[in-house]
Parts: structure tokens; sequence; C-alpha cells
């Protein structure tokens, strides 16, 4: 797992590899799934956004600058920059990025369908994931108690991992739905950990404070730790549509993490 470079007022935490703020209390740490293949894309998704935003210096709305960062976490993975720039310009192409228009996920999985990227099978994961994240993190981290907020974590991260169960095992999905549904269940679990923390640590002494704007301005009624979750979540599905489906799928998830969203 590569280290993750955490803004000024945070360090790694040595069990999540999440970037927790400097003496913060109440930490959502990351539930895995060893049984998940694809478990690991979650982790370098957590890394890949603390070196991103630490190279923009918080969220940003300059789509490529967002990019660029990317692409310099991307390389220390091994991937090329031309990867990089042909996963996200296909995305751009079928109209699921700029970065700062991310569409909804339940949205992004109905026209992936429409357009024949996924089976109707794969599509009715992508619902049970989004209805995972709008019943368990609609809600504002910023105001209510930890043990809320860790219960919560709780319950949407143990619900995919049994979905993560049923998908490996369902032989009506191709190996490249496999991979894209079971990495972004991965993302979601490790990037619902990571805003949580984020979130909550930013009023006591640690962070950039640039989460501020994002948790005052909810998209569609939900509040950020749902939203940030469900477009890390996409941009990782998305990006499996391409033809190098794990890095579409974690530099596209990276890159919806940094992007401060069109909330208008």
């Amino acid at each position: 797992m590569c280290t993750s470079v955490c803004p000024t007022g945070y360090h790694n935490d040595s069990i999540t590899g999440a970037c927790v703020v400097n003496g913060g209390s109440g930490t959502i740490n990351v539930i895995k799934n060893p049984n998940n293949p694809y478990d690991y894309i979650g982790s370098e998704h957590n890394s890949g956004v603390s070196y991103v935003l630490n190279e923009l210096g918080g969220p940003s709305t300059n789509n490529s600058l967002i990019l660029n960062a990317d692409i310099s976490y991307m390389q220390t993975l091994g991937y090329t920059s031309a990867e990089v720039d042909t996963a996200y310009n296909q995305g751009v192409r079928l109209g699921y990025f700029p970065f700062t228009n991310v569409p909804e996920l339940d949205s992004a999985g109905n026209r992936m369908y429409s357009q024949g990227k996924i089976s109707a099978t794969a599509n009715n994961y992508v619902q049970q994931i989004y209805t995972l994240a709008v019943n368990n993190l609609n809600q504002n981290v910023d105001s209510v108690p930890y043990s809320t907020i860790s219960s919560s974590y709780t319950t949407f991260s143990n619900g995919l991992i049994s979905l993560e169960s049923s998908i490996e095992n369902n032989a009506n999905l191709t190996s490249t739905e496999k991979i894209g549904l079971l990495s972004s269940c991965s993302i979601g679990r490790y990037s619902a950990s990571y805003w949580a923390n984020y979130i909550i640590n930013e009023g006591s002494g640690g962070g950039s404070g640039s989460s501020v704007y994002l948790v005052a301005k909810p998209k569609h009624g939900f509040w950020y730790w749902f939203r940030a979750v469900v477009c890390d979540v996409c941009g990782g599905i998305v990006g499996s549509l391409t033809p190098a489906p794990v890095l579409g799928t974690i530099a596209g998830a990276i890159g919806g993490s940094a992007a401060v969203l069109d909330v208008n």
C-alpha cells in the first residue's frame, strides 16, 4: 500500500492508511473485506485522494489541475499519463466527466445500461449501492454524534460487503463488470471512512478548511458525506468502462473526490 501524503495538520492512520487530524478524537476505521480480491483499490483511492488534495491545497474547481494531479499519483502506481488521459477522455465523451460534474450514481448506472456499457444485472447492483448510501449516509456529518456516524458507517459497509459476496458469485456478470463493481464497493467503504474523518475533524484544529464550503452546500438535498461517497463510487464504476478497468476505477474515483462539485 502506498503511503498517503497528508495535508498539514493530518497524519497517516496506521490501521486505515487514511489521513486523520492530529490530536483529533473519534476515528472511523475502515471496515475491510479480505474476501474481495479488489479490496486494495479502496486503500489506493484514499492514498490518492490525500496525494491529490495535498498537491491542490484542497478540493478544486479546476478540472485540468485535478487531472494533472491525478496523473501524477497514478504514475506512482506505474501507469502512464497517456493511459490516464485515455480513461478520462472516454468518460468525458460518454458524458460522465469532467470531474466537477459527475452525475448521481443512480443516474450514471441507468445511463451506462442505456448505452449498452453494462448489463441490467450490473445496473441493479449499482442501484443497490446507491440505495445503501442514501439510507445510511444522508446526514450532515458535521452536526451529528460520533456514535451515529460510526453506526451509519458500519451498516453501510456491512451492506456493501454482503453485495460484494453476491457480485463475486454472480455468473451473469462479465469479468469487467465484476472488477468495476467489486472495486467500487471497496471504494465506497474506504471513501466513507475518509470523508467522515475529514469532515468531523474539520473543527478540531486540523485540516485546511477546504471542506467547509462543501459541507454547507448540499446537492439535491443530500449532505456532503453522501455526495462525496457516491461521487467516488460513480467515478470508479465509470472508470471501469475503459480498456484498463483497474486504472480507470482508481483514477476516476480519485478525480471525483478532489472536485468541488457543481451544487448550483
